[in-house]
């Protein structure tokens, strides 16, 4: 075997004597197995077994740092069935239990329903939801507890978060708002949709002018000759297709 001193990804076994350290973290992250020292001290007793391997898992388990070693966790908030269970886990899994307020107490470990704390926690207490219980015997290691830190319902952590969220909601809602009005306008230039370009809006001479060409293409004497001492050079009227514009050609 190898020693180094440095925490590095060819690791295979941490052997630690503490869990608040920055080897023990970046191993529980990795999922690199945690030793107790004890582990290499029987190994070395056993070194001449022709059968014996340090690596065998029956063996290493029995010298695995627990996830609860070296913490003192008391509970708020939990029933008597859920309380006793919780006490047993923390027991088995190498943590003590000591009743809520104990100044020897490491964790405060707080049921999803409470809002505040009955009392004000030292600087030294880990006050964590109940997740970091269960999650830290899940991974068979004790969890960071910075991710499951209990916040009071009026705490300013809480009130900023809020507050953020309150300064974002009328923005997204004005977002919504605006592609409510642009799918509304879409929908009726769908239905007004015409298959020739448009035009530009005629002049009011223009108006004036091709309504009176109506009025002359629906009398009776417009299908004959008209002489021409009534043409007027000014009034004639060629039928010129209206220039499209560049929207119509995109």
């Amino acid at each position: 075997a190898t020693i180094r001193n440095e925490y590095i990804g060819k690791i295979t076994h941490l052997v630690a004597n503490s869990t608040q350290s920055s080897k023990f973290r970046a191993a529980v992250s990795m999922g690199t197995p945690i030793m107790r020292a004890e582990w290499i001290y029987k190994a070395w007793e056993r070194r001449n077994e022709i059968d014996f391997h340090v690596a065998d898992e029956a063996f290493r388990n029995e010298f695995k740092v627990s996830p609860f070693q070296d913490c003192v966790l008391s509970f708020l908030g939990f029933s008597d069935d859920d309380l006793r269970s919780m006490e047993e886990m923390t027991e088995i899994q190498g943590g003590r239990y000591l009743s809520l307020g104990d100044e020897m107490c490491t964790h405060l470990v707080v049921e999803d329903s409470i809002k505040q704390l009955p009392f004000v926690p030292s600087k030294k207490l880990f006050v964590v939801r109940q997740e970091w219980f269960w999650g830290s015997i899940q991974m068979d290691a004790r969890a960071g507890e910075s991710m499951y830190l209990f916040e009071e319902s009026d705490s300013p952590t809480l009130k900023t978060s809020v507050s953020l969220l309150s300064l974002s909601t009328p923005n997204s809602m004005r977002k919504r708002r605006r592609l409510r009005d642009t799918l509304s306008q879409f929908t009726r230039e769908s239905d007004n949709f015409s298959p020739f370009p448009p035009r530009k809006r005629p002049s009011a001479e223009a108006s004036i002018s091709l309504g009176s060409l109506l009025d002359i293409s629906n009398t009776p004497d417009s299908c004959g000759e008209t002489p021409k001492s009534s043409i007027r050079p000014s009034k004639c009227y060629t039928a010129v297709p209206a220039k499209q514009s560049a929207l119509w050609h995109v």
